[in-house]
């Protein structure tokens, strides 16, 4: 007998928390449904140069090998949900319409050392548009609106959302005097400063990218800024100046999508770890928890499908981490796990001759738009109630006999006694 235990690295939920774990997905993805994503299921693995073609790390990303030997072969799991997206976009391009809008919920993989907030193997919820020539950036808009929207719908509460531009940062780097060759080091190290602070980051950039100590100091000074966009002075440089007007065009449509404007940050010093963005880029924290980490990023990435194809297909998306934001929730006790199922109402019957009676209900019921729990097990009355308070029911129905149904709301106390199914069915139409 192989004793049963957690797997380091990977969330394990019991049976609450899956079923809180449930409402949320299927939250997030009504939510963006409302903006008119459509999902995309991928294929669970993918070509290890496939997954390596645009900044992934090697030593994040799992092989797959058979068992009997240990062979490698060469597929491997998918680090990030955008990737594989590219690769797909890029193999159906010819058939598709577009601008193309789909989300994905699903498992990603990372290898990395487990500790809080990270995980090995953990949920993310995309979204993404993607352009077939051009662009526009209301689609940059829309992708933080659509973020910032579903995090409201999970209850996550209040958040704040750091903006920034891919072609400002490096304009301002640049400044600094870093080459094109070095400028992916840079944007990682300048990526950190929030997790290891101003000196570490400063030593880095003067180490690692070999950024002069003084021009490193000028520029995490003008990169840790945060405030109001309009507030940041129009740089000099000609790129930068249309980068920061084109965040400025996006700032504005994001308000009108209902994001509220002391949600939102512009910070120059948002620039993502991986090198594929090329404009808009954003990471979302929960107040007051800003030491958890992004809860919710994304950004434009132009020219990701240029690896498989020669078409243009310009694209923007955002990423909600399910597993890193349920985490930190569960933690601070702001996760419901009052119930144990998904069901909306519970349907039992006082003995086996009323059950063909308790199916038929359960049918009504189930017609009219409820989930129904059609109880299982051999208990009595008694030991259905239980199992239905135990679950976390509010509604309970029972079929005592063929002219008595209770119908039970166990949040408000009430009962009724009705004589037949419609009669109990229209109490919940």
């Amino acid at each position: 007998m192989i004793k049963p235990r957690k797997l380091s690295g990977f969330p394990d939920y019991n049976e609450a928390e899956n079923a809180a774990l449930a409402h949320w997905l299927f939250s997030v993805e009504k939510t963006y449904r409302t903006f008119g994503f459509t999902r995309l299921t991928p294929r669970p693995f993918e070509r290890r140069e496939v997954l390596l073609s645009k900044g992934g790390l090697s030593k994040q990303i799992f092989g797959i090998s058979r068992l009997q030997d240990d062979a490698p072969t060469d597929m491997a799991l998918p680090f990030d949900r955008t990737i594989p997206l590219a690769h797909w976009v890029a193999l159906y391009a010819g058939e598709m319409v577009f601008p193309y809008k789909r989300y994905d919920v699903g498992y990603s993989y990372r290898g990395e050392r487990p500790q809080e907030g990270r995980f090995m193997g953990f949920f993310q919820a995309d979204v993404d548009i993607i352009g077939l020539n051009d662009l526009g950036l209301p689609a940059d808009a829309e992708c933080v609106a659509v973020i910032y929207r579903a995090l409201q719908e999970l209850g996550a509460g209040a958040v704040t959302m750091k903006l920034n531009n891919i072609p400002l940062a490096k304009a301002l780097v640049r400044k600094a005097g870093v080459s094109e060759e070095t400028m992916p080091d840079a944007l990682r190290e300048l990526d950190k400063l929030g997790k290891i602070g101003v000196e570490k980051t400063i030593e880095q950039l003067t180490t690692v990218v070999g950024v002069e100590l003084e021009a490193a100091q000028s520029l995490i000074e003008v990169m840790g800024y945060e405030g109001d966009i309009d507030a940041f002075p129009v740089p000099e440089d000609e790129v930068a100046a249309a980068a920061l007007a084109d965040l400025k065009t996006v700032w504005g449509m994001v308000i009108a999508q209902g994001v509220a404007p002391e949600a939102m940050l512009f910070c120059p010093g948002i620039v993502r770890g991986l090198d594929y963005y090329t404009g808009t880029v954003f990471e979302t924290f929960l107040d007051g928890l800003e030491d958890r980490g992004s809860i919710a990023s994304g950004g434009r990435y132009d020219d990701l499908a240029s690896t498989f194809t020669k078409l243009k297909l310009p694209g923007v998306g955002g990423s909600i981490g399910i597993s890193r934001l349920f985490d930190v929730l569960r933690k601070q006790d702001r996760i419901d796990l009052s119930r144990k199922t998904e069901a909306e109402v519970f349907v039992g019957f006082r003995s086996g001759d009323q059950l063909e009676q308790a199916q038929q209900l359960a049918t009504a019921l189930r017609e009219i738009g409820k989930s129904v729990d059609l109880y299982s097990g051999t208990g009595n009355t008694k030991k259905q109630f239980s199992y239905a308070d135990r679950k976390g029911f509010n509604h309970v129905v029972i079929v005592m006999g063929s002219k008595s149904i209770v119908v039970k709301d166990l949040a408000k106390g009430s009962q009724e006694d009705v004589a037949d199914i419609s009669a109990a069915v229209g109490l919940f139409d």
